[in-house]
């Protein structure tokens, strides 16, 4: 659409916002290195972070170990559900990723193992099985345990 006429406004490229699924400017959405910006607007990454530093304010102390992997380390994030904000744990910087890659939910890591274990299956490799059978018997009985 022409405001004036013989010149043409320029057509704003426009982004989707991963919370609130609205279309912006990009100019509504921070830099995120060179020639990118990140996946939410700027007030729906505002209200990401304020409740981010709630949840670690509400946090327990951090352990000197990965909750998921065990793994020694100082860097630890403070892990929660991101429908219902509940504090699940600290876990390191490979859990953190691992996890959020895998849709931050139960099914992604399930349909992993089943994948892992069908894979396992068909290698032959019948003593990996029977180690995982045991552990996940063996983790079974810890939550009865309570």
């Amino acid at each position: 659409m022409s405001v004036l006429p013989g010149f043409e406004e320029p057509e704003l490229e426009t982004k989707e916002c991963e919370d609130c699924h609205g279309f912006f400017p990009l100019a509504l959405f921070r830099k995120n290195g060179v020639g990118s910006t990140r996946a939410k607007c700027r007030d729906c990454e505002r209200k990401y972070n304020k409740n981010l530093a709630a949840i670690r304010r509400l946090a327990p102390p951090k352990p000197d170990r990965c909750d998921m992997l065990g793994v020694v380390t100082e860097k630890l994030h403070v892990d929660h559900d991101h429908i219902t904000n509940q504090i699940r744990g600290h876990i390191c910087d490979s859990a953190n990723i691992g996890l959020a890659r895998l849709g931050d939910n139960l099914e992604g890591p399930l349909l992993c193992l089943f994948y892992m274990l069908k894979a396992t299956y068909k290698a032959g490799n019948m003593e990996e099985l029977v180690a995982a059978r045991k552990r996940i018997s063996e983790f079974w009985e810890t939550l009865d345990r309570g």
